[in-house]
């Protein structure tokens, strides 16, 4: 209340009116002061009273914005009197009364419409919960939605409405929507609701993995493509980013969409990427590493994509896929030497016989274990499992060809390939032969499946690519010689003799006379190799120079990169060189520009050593992995003291090493959109791909931001 009321004339309001004379108390509520126009109202007579009364017009009813009301103040006690006292004002106050009591009491039409809109939208939130929860299992579990028909009653209703159904029997609020349904009501199960459900579920789980990567700052690239069952060009973009936490540093590798998108050259493949890359709202200058399968296209040196991505951002480091080079090796390899080559087909050929016929695959089940199996020209772990399972099989097999070669039950032309079937296999050659493939491929799966892994780094696979080629080096002196003990014991548990299956002629290679040089071993009478020298030349020691001979260059970006960084830990941490790691800090803060503060840098490297060792417990340093380090950094608070120590380490985790991410969202891919899904719309199939693929992200996040929204908009009828 003021103190001093300003006057409009010679007086102003006196306050003493706000109470009776009579009680000599507060008694008139009903009177307001306006400060901005200096005039009085009636509260009650201004809210309450209709157009129809007295009063209508009345000064004490002309409340609002700016309205002028009652300015009379000489004949204010009087006037206030008589409106007081005055019927309508007595009617008014006597509404008033009614409305504060009916609205202590909750029952003004108003609160009784709020209260049934709020229990309407409750209503709604628990189907719809039921609803998305239905949605979101049949995605994770890659199961097709719909039926041959849309109504709930129906027995082919589908997946999604026979779900629905099952749960109404056990959760009430979604029996009672069911039960509505009878009576024509809104169903929201219809297949555009839920389009619309994957579409939000899909985008909140894309946004989530979009934030995390922005605030990590620094991202890599995966990018390969497959066609699905409609032959479209799928492209499958995946982004590899370093989890920082308090309590331990993660390696992730998240999926982000399927892109149909038919561009084959690197121009246009290029031009995809950045368009894709500046939709998602990510920085490419932050990218720090790219990764494809080994095609031109992608990952040629001048026109590539790699080649054209590190024009706009020359950080991007480019590592072709060392699973597609280690099949390029494999493939390059048994394509040079034909006796190698040879009796890949023969395999290939012994599975196709038997998979040709039912008859002739039950015969094949009935002398086996497991089951032969097929392989193909580009997937070198199929080949690894063929040979294997043909090496342990193969009793079973040679038995299978003879029940069907001695067989009267089958025509001339089975009996005929089962025999000639036999006859190439059941021999010393094909055995070594089959031993010796059997090694070396089982020995490259270990390889191929350790860099599959979505946390291997750079230094690991750099470790297992060495491992691998090493080892084909020390198997190249003594592989052979073991690969003959192993099957000559084979050879004589089932009958076989030495010298089967070797028809190699004395006479070749050798010179006529006339044509010796003078003084050789030739002229001397030299030495013929024997049969199985012979195969160890043609076979053998081709095949492993071969495949040596292919590593090559193909893993050169591996090594290089994994040197620029690994003065940061291991080894060259250990031996704390100052003068090399300075040199090493300096090349890389160059390659890296305004990533690293030079002079912090260097200095920080002098002492990491000595500031890591008291966490490291019973390891030593040398033993220490670059994720091992920035674990350190991370958990014991030492980030910011060695902050481009840890920037370094981050940036190196980031680059990645394969495409088998991508390679396991087609597997996704082709099993929710199989022959009988072949119409799915693409945003359809790259948002349930998302919900299957990162299932770990939907199990944790919560969607009741798009529950509340959708029920509050769906939320049209109230029953008052």
């Amino acid at each position: 209340m003021l103190d001093n009321f300003p006057k409009r004339g010679q007086l102003s309001f006196n306050p003493s009116h706000y109470m009776k004379k009579a009680t000599g108390t507060s008694g008139r509520e009903w009177l307001v002061y306006s400060v901005s126009t200096n005039s009085l109202f009636c509260f009650s007579c201004s809210v309450f009273t209709g157009t129809t009364s007295t009063l209508a017009n009345s000064p004490w009813t002309n409340i609002g914005i700016n309205n002028v009301g009652f300015t009379d103040f000489p004949h204010q006690a009087r006037a206030i009197k008589l409106h007081e006292e005055s019927q309508a004002h007595f009617q008014s106050v006597i509404c008033w009364k009614q409305y504060e009591k009916l609205h202590s009491s909750s029952k003004l039409i108003n609160q009784s419409v709020q209260e049934a809109t709020l229990n309407e939208i409750s209503f709604w939130k628990q189907v719809l919960h039921s609803m998305l929860d239905a949605i979101i299992f049949l995605a994770k579990n890659n199961l097709a939605f719909r039926g041959t028909s849309s109504k709930l009653d129906d027995h082919d209703c589908g997946n999604f409405l026979s779900l629905i159904k099952l749960l109404g029997k056990y959760y009430p609020p979604l029996a009672l929507h069911i039960s509505r349904l009878k009576k024509s009501k809104v169903s929201y199960m219809s297949p555009s609701i839920q389009n619309e459900f994957i579409y939000l579920s899909a985008a909140t789980v894309r946004k989530e993995i979009l934030q995390n990567v922005k605030e990590r700052d620094y991202y890599s690239i995966m990018f390969d493509a497959t066609q699905d069952a409609s032959r479209n060009e799928q492209i499958s973009q995946v982004l590899r980013t370093v989890k920082i936490n308090a309590g331990e540093c993660k390696i992730e590798e998240n999926f982000i969409d399927f892109i149909n998108y038919d561009g084959k050259s690197g121009l246009q493949l290029t031009e995809m990427i950045i368009r894709k890359l500046v939709e998602d709202g990510l920085d490419i200058q932050n990218c720090r590493g790219q990764v494809y399968d080994n095609g031109s296209n992608m990952s040629g040196f001048y026109q590539g994509v790699q080649a054209r991505f590190k024009e706009i951002n020359k950080k991007a480091i480019f590592i072709p896929c060392p699973d597609h080079s280690l099949n390029r090796v494999g493939e390059s390899s048994a394509n040079k030497v034909l006796p190698a080559k040879l009796l890949l087909g023969q395999i290939q050929c012994l599975f196709v016989f038997f998979s040709g016929s039912t008859s002739r695959w039950s015969v094949l089940k009935s002398h086996i274990n497991k089951c032969l199996k097929g392989h193909s020209s580009t997937r070198w772990a199929s080949k690894a499992e063929a040979v294997s399972t043909l090496f342990e099989e193969f009793e079973g097999t040679c038995e299978a060809l003879i029940e069907l070669t001695n067989s009267e039950e089958v025509n001339a032309q089975t009996v005929a390939d089962a025999n000639s079937q036999f006859v190439r296999i059941f021999n010393f050659k094909f055995i070594l032969g089959l031993t010796i493939w059997d090694f070396i491929l089982s020995r490259i799966q270990i390889t191929n499946l350790a860099l599959q892994d979505k946390s291997i780094t750079l230094e690991i696979a750099s470790k297992h690519v060495k491992g691998l080629l090493n080892w084909l080096k020390d198997f190249k002196l003594q592989g052979f010689e073991k690969s003959v003990r192993i099957t000559e014991k084979k050879a004589e548990d089932i009958g076989i003799t030495k010298d089967s299956g070797f028809h190699y002629r004395l006479t070749r290679g050798i010179r006529p006379l006339r044509f010796r040089d003078v003084g050789s071993r030739e002229t001397h009478g030299a030495t013929h190799q024997n049969n199985l020298e012979k195969f160890e030349s043609d076979f053998f020691i081709a095949l492993i120079d071969t495949m040596v001979d292919q590593f090559g260059h193909r893993f050169d970006s591996i090594y290089e990169t994994t040197e620029a960084f690994n003065f940061l830990w291991g080894i060259s941490l250990n031996q704390n060189n100052t003068e090399s790691n300075i040199k090493a800090v300096q090349d890389l803060a160059k390659k890296y520009e305004n990533d690293f503060e030079l002079s912090v840098f260097c200095k920080e490297i002098l002492y990491l050593k000595s500031a890591i060792t008291p966490f490291i417990e019973d390891r030593s340093v040398e033993k220490m992995s670059a994720m091992d380090i920035l674990n350190i950094l991370t958990i014991n608070g030492l980030q910011q003291q060695f902050i481009n120590c840890h920037t370094a380490l981050r940036i190196f985790l980031t680059i990645p090493v394969t495409t088998a991410t991508n390679e396991r969202s087609f597997s996704k891919m082709k099993i929710m959109k199989n022959y009988l899904r072949s119409t799915m719309g693409q945003q359809r199939l790259s948002d349930l791909s998302i919900l299957s693929i990162e299932h770990d992200i939907v199990e944790r996040l919560s969607f009741d931001e798009i529950i509340n929204n959708f029920s509050i908009s769906k939320c049209r009828k109230v029953k008052i």
